[in-house]
């Protein structure tokens, strides 16, 4: 109010919404003698700080996990509400996702339907909301939130940006990443000194089942092979639940969510017993990197072992083997005091 002659520059400027430089003029070239006018002026927005997240608990994941991601923005203005040439699209751009489905989707509170996706060869994922801007900008400055779903495909932590496009110019974006976790055991025969395991000999051949949380819990399937797995996706093709070291002795399982995994040991490597123990390993989340954990077995030679009840049956043979050999001779000496 009471604002003087003159031409003014206004800015505007909102903790979301980006607008455009707007021009006041308040000389009132129609009077008769110098005067001011009223002006009013519609702030029209150029752009809008977009926010992209995922929801808890899907910032760390396992591949084939379903995530769930929320989209907040902005509706813009249009200059002129009706044209036929107003577009207003988000596009996600994901690596490492596949994007499903659209779960939700508000404009200023109120469930909104009228609009449509499309995904690209490139797994560019599209909602137009073009329907949405009407003839009258009656949904422009209101809050829109999109939340939709997606699978990992990836072993190695997967990022996605979302961009909104109005007409041709881009009106925010953000991107959000997400990580994941491998292990990594090593087969080792057992030494002198298993403490120090830098001069135990790594074994090939030795099989192994994943089992989540514990020895009795889910057997987790593989793809892969030469003892680099990742875990498998829902009705993945040649996915197998046994997996092998490869020919060092190792073995990597990747594309894992936090937890604890327990390896169980199927087949020993020739001349070696299957070290029934088995090993647990925990990976543990992160919020901003993929998480690589370890574990090791260690196995004994066959030959080296007892058999069952302490010394084993090779006492038991020799022992018979004397009794025979005396019998013999007893029965020998017998014959032969007969014969005299």
């Amino acid at each position: 109010e009471n604002v003087e002659i003159g031409a003014y520059v206004i800015l505007a400027t909102d903790k979301k919404t980006t607008y455009t430089t707007m021009i006041a003029n308040t000389y009132d070239e129609a009077a008769e003698y110098i005067a001011a006018k009223d002006e009013i002026i519609n702030a029209k927005a150029s752009g809008s700080d977009l926010d992209k997240k995922a929801e808890e608990g899907d910032k760390f994941v396992g591949r084939g996990e379903t995530v769930t991601f929320t989209i907040t923005t902005t509706f813009p203005n249009f200059e002129v509400a009706d044209s036929k040439d107003n577009t207003f699209k988000i596009v996600d751009t994901p690596t490492g996702l596949d994007i499903t489905k659209v779960t939700s989707l508000t404009i200023g509170g109120t469930e909104f339907t009228d609009y449509t996706t499309e995904e690209a060869e490139n797994g560019a994922f599209t909602i137009d909301l073009t329907k949405a801007i009407g003839t009258t900008n009656e949904n422009a400055g209101k809050t829109i939130v999109v939340k939709y779903e997606a699978v990992v495909t990836t072993d190695e932590g997967y990022s996605n940006t979302a961009n909104a496009h109005k007409n041709d110019s881009n009106y925010g974006s953000d991107t959000e990443t997400g990580f994941t976790g491998n292990i990594t055991i090593t087969k080792y025969a057992s030494d002198d000194n298993n403490d120090d395991l830098t001069d135990n000999t790594k074994l090939a051949g030795a099989k192994f089942k994943v089992h989540k949380d514990n020895e009795k819990g889910e057997v987790l399937k593989f793809v892969g092979k030469n003892g680099v797995y990742k875990l498998a996706m829902e009705n993945e093709e040649g996915a197998v639940d046994e997996i092998e070291v490869n020919a060092d002795g190792v073995l990597k399982v990747t594309g894992l969510a936090e937890g604890t995994y327990f390896f169980e040991e199927t087949k020993a490597p020739n001349g070696y017993s299957i070290n029934e123990d088995g090993v647990a390993v925990t990976v543990e989340a992160k919020d901003d990197a993929n998480v690589s954990a370890t574990g090791h077995l260690i196995d004994t030679k066959l030959a080296s072992l007892p058999g069952t009840g302490g010394i084993g049956t090779t006492i038991f043979t020799i022992g018979g083997c004397i009794i025979m050999i005396a019998a013999a001779a007893f029965y020998f000496l017998s014959r032969k005091k007969e014969n005299n």
